[in-house]
């Protein structure tokens, strides 16, 4: 399988700074209360997002996650919860900062999460899993790109990739921190 190659810095990045205007403009960024902050130099997305519990309150449980842009729009992008104390995560330390999911499962999303999984030569020495299309993270983990959902650079943005972290983030998906 051949594996995910970056994408051409300058392309990323106004493919980036043109998709963040339409995500922005999206009424579900203010209802679901979203903070997103980017770093076009960096190819960096840094989000603020709340667990939401059942009627789509939210619950006190705020996640501090990157979206890595280095690969986007030819992927999605990687996405890291992150500890905001020191906008890093080890997972011998930061597993409060880090979901605990239930068995419920949006439609079309088998999800896993593996804080601790390496990749070899990806330039990734730790990395968190997710075992969905509309993460860059399943296309380094060997995920079938024969499926119906596969990310469509022509058609989906990083927005999708928001919108599945908020569902996971929404009970009964959601059951909580890590620790």
């Amino acid at each position: 399988m051949t594996q995910p190659a970056k994408n051409d810095r300058v392309v990323a990045r106004s493919q980036f700074q043109e998709d963040l205007g339409t995500v922005m403009a999206n009424r579900h960024v203010a209802r679901c209360g979203w903070r997103l902050r980017p770093d076009y130099d960096n190819l960096r997305l840094f989000v603020d997002m709340w667990a939401l519990d059942e009627n789509r309150r939210c619950l006190d449980d705020d996640y501090h996650i990157v979206m890595d842009m280095e690969y986007y729009r030819n992927y999605p992008p990687g996405v890291t919860f992150l500890n905001p104390k020191n906008w890093s995560f080890d997972p011998s330390l930061d597993m409060a900062w880090f979901p605990k999911l239930g068995g419920a499962r949006p439609p079309y999303t088998t999800l896993c999460f593996d804080p601790a999984l390496k990749l070899e030569g990806q330039g990734y020495s730790t990395i968190q899993v997710f075992n969905n299309t509309m993460f860059l993270e399943y296309y380094f983990n060997g995920g079938d790109i024969s499926t119906a959902k596969t990310w469509n650079p022509s058609r989906n943005t990083f927005f999708a990739t928001l919108d599945i972290l908020q569902k996971l983030l929404t009970r009964p998906c959601y059951e909580g921190r890590s620790q």
